[in-house]
């Protein structure tokens, strides 16, 4: 909620540069008016929905620790190894399931990114060629959108290893045949990889409305 908060703050502080741009002699048309108040909205909807995620991804982090911590409580329950397989094959083979979906995803969400960079950039260079001067609240809102994009990035840089480290430790409990291990590590990966996905296809939404809004004065 406080990284809300100071999203919210920071996104007050760029619309009262705008105004203070666009209002020229201290008067703001009503089209000026309403382009800053969809401004605003979207500034706030982008701030929620990255504090609803970071949100979701901190409540699946707290519940995988305390599944963590009752994994030894939890094998307890099995005399064998093949009763613990026996309870826990069918769980292990819909999370292996849902996790190569996850990956199969990623692929797609990381191909259109790359597709909309490079749209990105060819409107931008197009611009440039043609001399066309950007509006001032055109590149207000660039710059806001690229600070969003700059915060999700950072956010998708700190889950970097997690997927190796985890998957790593997984072998070792699969040569253990420690199948409850196995559940949560797999819980874990599925949560990171969620949440990469998650976040990397707000990006992708970004960049799209970025490539609309210069689609506009081009």
């Amino acid at each position: 909620m406080k990284k809300l908060i100071a999203t919210i703050l920071t996104a007050t502080v760029l619309l009262t540069s705008s105004v203070m741009i666009l209002a020229e002699n201290g008067k703001m048309s009503k089209t000026t008016a309403g382009t800053q108040e969809k401004f605003n909205n979207i500034l706030v909807v982008r701030a929620e929905d990255r504090a609803k995620l970071q949100e979701a991804f901190q409540d699946r982090k707290t519940e995988l620790e305390a599944k963590w911590a009752k994994v030894l409580e939890k094998k307890a329950l099995y005399t064998t190894n093949r009763a613990e397989f026996e309870a826990f094959k069918v769980a292990l083979m819909a999370k292996r399931e849902e996790l190569l979906t996850l990956k199969s995803e990623s692929l797609a969400i990381r191909v259109d990114n790359v597709k909309l960079r490079g749209d990105l950039r060819n409107s931008l260079g197009k611009i440039k060629d043609e001399g066309i001067a950007l509006p001032a609240q055109t590149k207000l809102e660039l710059d806001a959108a690229m600070a969003e994009i700059k915060v999700l990035t950072d956010k998708i840089k700190e889950t970097n290893g997690q997927i190796k480290d985890t998957l790593q430790e997984n072998k070792g409990f699969i040569k253990n045949k420690d199948y409850v291990s196995m559940e949560t590590a797999f819980d874990e990966v599925i949560a990171v990889q969620k949440f990469r996905n998650e976040s990397l296809t707000q990006i992708n939404t970004i960049l799209k409305d970025m490539v609309t809004l210069l689609a506009t004065v081009v």
